[in-house]
């Protein structure tokens, strides 16, 4: 082999196992992220769970507050409504006896 063909010659082989590499070191990366992922994955899931859970259990309870709010405001309104009326009956009555 000629002086420039050694060199190209070398110059491939070099680029090549140096493509290698790189390419062997982006699967053991990829494999390692993938292996923490899945040992993260459990621990991610299970938080994303119990803020659903979390979630869904403060809706409930506003839900049901806002019902015994509604309620209270119902019977409130009724207690109102009986009050004035038998104020009204009062000052009839009242009226009646002058």
């Amino acid at each position: 082999m000629s002086g420039p063909l050694v060199v190209r010659f070398w110059f491939n082989l070099t680029w090549l196992v140096s493509a290698l590499a790189i390419a062997s070191h982006r699967s053991t990366i990829k494999a390692y992220m993938a292996a923490q992922a899945q040992f993260w994955m459990p621990a991610v899931l299970a938080l994303f769970g119990t803020l659903i859970v979390v979630v869904f259990t403060a809706w409930l309870n506003s839900r049901m507050l806002a019902a015994k709010v509604d309620a209270l405001r119902a019977e409130m309104k009724q207690a109102i409504a009986e009050l004035e009326l038998r104020l009204s009956k009062q000052i009839m009555e009242l009226g009646q006896r002058a």
